[in-house]
């Protein structure tokens, strides 16, 4: 039988070890992941406390599974939405299933002309938009409803995803029913929302980082009321009723969120995103 000595060179060095630990590649089983770039803060203290990085990871995905609409998902973001357009960086929704409300959402302290929507009628322009949105590096956060129909996102797209977040240092929040709990994803933070009375529970379902056992909850002011969801959101049914005919600008235009009132008939002008030279350039205003 030979007999194999390791040498110092075989051994992981402690330095090494270190660095791997400070960079967030590897993280101790009794402890969270550290982080060079801090997250954005979640808005929610007790949230942040158990996140790598404090808050929504920056580089990378998050998925938010929700079990209903409404349950308080869109509070959940909204703070952190707010921060990044008061900052003067833009927020990018993208294929949100509502028509966005722009004096609620005013009021709940987001800076408007900030914030951009995609509107996609494609599963492809739906991803084009969002890779090229991540990459570019324009953005603080991206918001993608990957939904279009029935049909949920592919494993591989997701990881497109979340190697154009990463290229773009930029921090994504991808919001998915509930029922792709169990399927496999690359996003590196997983949460699954449910409503709790008058709070949200909060199961991480996914962490770089010690597993929690026990959900969150989190006194949080629900979209779900009727009043509270009219407030901020508007069915597509309803924006269809209102909203100008469609034009034949190409799937990708961005439509700016304005100050408008929607009872008046009025939408968004949009903006050609054709190429992601036109995308980037939009973005930079």
């Amino acid at each position: 039988m030979n007999t194999v000595t390791a040498t110092p060179a075989d051994a992981l060095s402690a330095d090494a070890l270190s660095n791997m630990l400070q960079q967030g590649r590897v993280w101790r089983g009794d402890s969270l992941a550290q982080s060079e770039q801090p997250g954005l803060p979640s808005g929610f203290a007790g949230l942040d406390r158990v996140l790598p990085g404090r808050g929504w990871p920056v580089g990378a995905l998050t998925e938010i599974l929700h079990s209903a609409s409404g349950i308080g998902e869109l509070a959940l973001i909204l703070p952190a939405i707010a921060a990044q357009t008061r900052q003067g960086r833009n927020v990018v929704l993208i294929n949100p299933p509502y028509w966005l409300h722009a004096p609620a959402w005013t009021a709940q302290g987001v800076r408007l002309e900030h914030c951009l929507v995609v509107r996609p009628d494609t599963a492809k322009d739906l991803l084009w938009s969002a890779e090229q949105c991540l990459r570019s590096g324009a953005c603080g956060l991206v918001v993608i409803w990957p939904e279009i129909g029935q049909r949920d996102v592919a494993y591989k797209h997701l990881r497109r995803l979340q190697t154009a977040a990463d290229t773009g240092h930029t921090a994504a929040l991808v919001l998915r029913a509930a029922r792709t709990a169990d399927a496999a994803s690359p996003a590196p933070l997983r949460l699954r929302l449910n409503a709790a009375g008058d709070r949200l529970a909060v199961h991480i379902l996914k962490r770089r980082g010690a597993p929690l056992s026990e959900p969150l909850l989190l006194a949080i002011r629900s979209t779900g009321h009727p009043k509270e969801r009219r407030d901020l959101l508007r069915s597509r049914s309803e924006r269809d009723r209102t909203s100008s005919p469609r034009t034949d600008t190409p799937t990708r235009a961005l439509h700016l969120c304005e100050h408008r009132s929607n009872d008046q008939g009025n939408t968004p002008r949009p903006h050609a995103g054709e190429t992601p030279a036109e995308m980037a350039a939009l973005l930079k205003r």
